[in-house]
């Protein structure tokens, strides 16, 4: 992919959720098949920026000069949402079966609203994550700091919404979103390099993200293994759900909770302004 594409397909994607990216964050999550070096897309951004496809104020680039006004506030109130995470986090870590947790969606991207929740992803060792999930949900609650069903006020609770454990990794849903989604998390705590292996999982993921590195190294040893303990919880939890929306998805290995998501329609947005801005860019 041509430099001038991969910057602008970047931008696109930030435009859908109405965001801008900084200079650092564009490198890093630079939409390319290919690896492009540093150099060539600072003179992307400079080539487009003349052009005016782009736009830029301060240390943000975005396709529309409106939206980058709102990005200083909702990187500030992203990184205050951190902080409140961190806070909540350290009253689980004690679980042993937690082997890693991190930050997704808007907050990670750094493009949060006040009145947002925050997603969290956790990732358990193999066969414990729902007599983990059991303990987290519980502890969270009792503290005030976990989002509930039905419950209006979502502002900084903690949305529970992706459980792994560590035999599930693999992302199998495997498009540019989900990618984003992966190399974008804020890793707040991890045992036994648990971020490492979930991204060698994950390598599929530079087919969308090539400058995102793929840390080598040995596989992950799984060290707890409670198959009937966790059969047990998984079926009193699967129980108490009862139906689930067709967009979740439950086993005894991973849960994705995601009654809102829209990601198929925003891929298919995405493919639509992408190809209307490449046309203009290539004056067809």
């Amino acid at each position: 992919m041509l430099p001038d594409e991969a910057v602008l397909s970047t931008l696109v994607y930030a435009s859908l959720f109405k965001s801008a990216i900084s200079k650092q964050r564009l490198l890093d999550w630079l939409i390319s098949d290919t690896k492009i070096s540093q150099k060539d897309v600072q003179k992307s951004v400079k080539h487009l920026l003349r052009r005016k496809l782009i736009f830029q104020d301060g240390d943000f680039l975005s396709l529309s000069r409106y939206v980058v006004v709102n990005q200083i506030q909702k990187r500030k109130t992203a990184r205050e949402k951190v902080r409140r995470a961190r806070d909540a986090i350290h009253s689980i870590t004690w679980i042993p079966w937690i082997t890693g947790i991190a930050l997704t969606g808007s907050v990670a991207a750094e493009n949060a609203n006040e009145d947002e929740d925050i997603d969290v992803m956790i990732i358990t060792s193999k066969n414990a994550l729902w007599i983990t999930r059991a303990l987290v949900s519980t502890q969270l609650a009792l503290q005030g700091k976990l989002r509930l069903r039905h419950v209006p006020d979502v502002t900084n609770k903690l949305c529970l919404n992706l459980w792994l454990d560590e035999s599930a990794l693999v992302m199998k849903k495997q498009t540019a979103y989900v990618a984003r989604e992966v190399s974008q998390a804020l890793w707040l705590f991890e045992r036994a390099n648990t971020r490492k292996h979930f991204l060698q999982a994950n390598a599929w993921i530079t087919s969308f993200l090539a400058q995102v590195k793929i840390p080598k190294g040995t596989s992950l040893e799984q060290n707890f293994s409670f198959v009937f303990i966790n059969d047990f919880f998984y079926k009193v939890q699967r129980s108490w759900m009862g139906e689930i929306s067709v967009k979740e998805r439950v086993g005894k290995h991973f849960a994705f909770f995601h009654p809102g998501d829209k990601s198929s329609d925003l891929m298919r947005e995405y493919r639509t302004r992408r190809k209307k801005i490449l046309e203009e860019y290539h004056g067809i």
